[in-house]
C-alpha cells in the first residue's frame, strides 16, 4: 500500500464499555490475520489502551506532522479520523488498528477504514462482540466511502497538513465562473425522458449518498426518474453537480466532455475539478487539457486537486498513457522557466511514476535546478535518458 493513508471509523460500546476498553492491553500478536500492509509496525508493546490513546494524541509532534488521528468520544460512541503518511504509516498503523480491534473484548461494534489517499487500496477492520476481522476493499466499496462525514474530515486534516504558500502566478480572476457550467449540465438532462436518466444511473452501479449520514445502492436512491431529475435541477444534495456530470457522460458524452473541459478553467472546488478529470479520462478525451490542469493557478500552491491529479495520472489502472505523455513537453517548458516549482515537481512525479523519459538536455537543466527535490528528480531522469541513449 502507498504510504499516505486516511484513517476513519467509529466504535459503539455497551454500557461502561468505554472505560473497560481503556484498561485493555494492546498487543498486535494476539491477532493472526493481519494483511501484509497493516501488520508490520509497532505492536502496541502490551500497553493499556488509555496509554496508547495518549500516544495517538501526540502523533503530530512525535511524527513531525506526518500523522494525525483525532479521537472523539460522545457517550458510548468513539469516532476516529485522520491520516498517516511517509514513515508513520508503516510504523504506526499496526498499533492504531490493534487499539481498535481489542474493543471487541468488551462488546463494542464498529468499522475502521484504512484507505490509500489515491483510493487504489483500502481495508475495512470490522469489530463485533467477541471478535474482529480485516478485509480488503474493492473499487466500488472504496468509492462508497468517499462521501462519509468521517472520510471527509480525514481528507480535510490530510490536506491541511501540507504547507500553504502565497500565489505567485496567474491571479484567481483568470478563472471563469463555475455556476453557468453547472446550469448547462442541468439543462442537458431536459432532453431525456426521466426513466432513461434513472436507468443510466442504475447502470452505473455502486452507491449514492442521499445525505451526509446515509449512502444507499443507486437503485434505491430515487423512487422514479422524476425524483432524480428534480434532485439534479435543485443540486440537492450539494454533491449532485458532480454526480450529474458523471451521469451525463453516459447519456451525452460530447456535452459532458465540453463541460468538463470548461470546469478545468473555472473557479470550481477541488473535488469538482478531479471529478471533471475522471470524466475526461473515462471519455478518452482532452488529454492535453487534463495534463495542463497541473498548471492551474496558483502554480506554487499544493492544492489538494493537484495532489489527487498526480495520484490519478500516476496510476496505470486509471489514466491512459497518452495523458501522462502530454506532461513531457510541459516539464520541458517548466524546466527552462522560473517559478512554478510545485507544478514542476508534480509533472516530474508523474513522469517518473510512468517511467516516461525527457531528453538529456531537459534532464540536465532539471538536475541544475535550485530546488533540491527537482534536482534529484532531474538526476534520476538523466540517468534513465542516458541508459536509453535518448539525446
Amino acid at each position: 500500500m502507498e504510504s499516505h493513508v486516511l484513517v476513519f471509523g467509529s466504535l459503539s460500546f455497551p454500557a461502561r464499555g468505554v472505560s473497560a476498553w481503556r484498561k485493555l492491553l494492546v498487543d498486535a500478536e494476539a491477532f493472526d490475520d493481519w494483511p501484509d500492509d497493516l501488520g508490520h509496525g509497532s505492536s502496541g508493546d502490551g500497553a493499556p489502551v488509555a496509554q496508547l490513546l495518549k500516544r495517538i494524541a501526540a502523533y503530530p509532534k512525535s511524527s513531525h506532522g506526518d500523522a494525525r488521528v483525532l479521537l472523539e468520544t460522545r457517550g458510548r460512541l468513539v469516532s476516529w479520523s485522520g491520516f498517516l503518511k511517509e514513515q508513520s504509516f508503516s510504523w504506526l498503523v499496526t498499533e492504531l488498528v490493534t487499539a481498535f480491534r481489542v474493543a471487541s473484548s468488551v462488546g463494542a461494534e464498529g468499522e475502521l477504514y484504512v484507505v490509500q489517499v489515491g483510493e487504489e487500496y483500502g481495508y475495512e477492520i470490522r469489530v463485533h462482540a467477541g471478535g474482529s476481522s480485516c478485509a480488503s476493499l474493492d473499487a466500488d466499496a472504496l468509492g462508497a466511502l468517499r462521501d462519509l462525514p468521517l472520510s471527509e474530515q480525514a481528507s480535510e486534516l490530510y490536506v491541511a497538513s501540507f504547507p500553504r504558500h502565497e500565489p505567485v502566478a496567474a491571479p484567481s480572476g483568470s478563472f471563469t465562473p463555475v455556476a453557468p457550467i453547472r446550469q448547462r449540465v442541468v439543462a442537458a438532462f431536459e432532453c431525456f425522458e426521466p426513466e432513461v436518466v434513472l436507468r443510466a444511473l442504475v447502470a452505473q452501479g455502486g452507491h449514492f449518498s442521499i445525505s451526509l449520514l446515509e449512502s444507499v445502492p443507486v437503485e434505491q436512491a430515487f423512487p422514479d426518474g422524476k425524483a432524480l431529475l428534480l434532485a439534479i435541477r435543485r443540486q440537492d444534495p450539494p454533491w449532485m453537480s458532480e454526480a450529474a456530470l458523471r451521469l451525463l457522460r453516459q447519456l451525452d458524452q460530447e456535452t459532458a466532455v465540453a463541460a468538463a473541459l470548461d470546469l478545468l478553467r473555472s473557479d470550481a472546488e477541488d473535488s469538482e475539478l478531479i471529478n471533471a478529470v475522471r470524466v475526461l479520462v473515462a471519455a478518452e478525451a482532452g488529454h492535453t487539457d487534463i495534463a495542463r490542469a497541473m498548471l492551474r493557478p496558483p502554480l506554487d500552491q499544493m492544492q489538494s486537486f493537484r495532489m489527487q491529479l498526480v495520484s490519478y495520472l500516476s496510476d496505470a489502472k486509471y489514466a491512459p498513457l497518452q495523458v501522462a505523455e502530454e506532461l513531457i513537453p510541459l516539464a520541458e517548458e517548466l524546466a527552462s522557466g522560473a517559478g512554478a516549482v510545485d507544478a514542476l515537481k508534480s509533472c516530474l512525479q508523474v513522469l517518473l511514476g510512468r517511467q516516461l523519459l525527457v531528453g538529456q538536455a531537459t534532464a540536465k537543466a532539471l538536475k541544475a535546478h535550485s530546488d533540491p527535490i527537482v534536482s534529484a528528480q532531474g538526476d534520476t531522469l538523466l540517468k534513465l535518458a542516458r541508459k536509453a541513449r535518448r539525446p
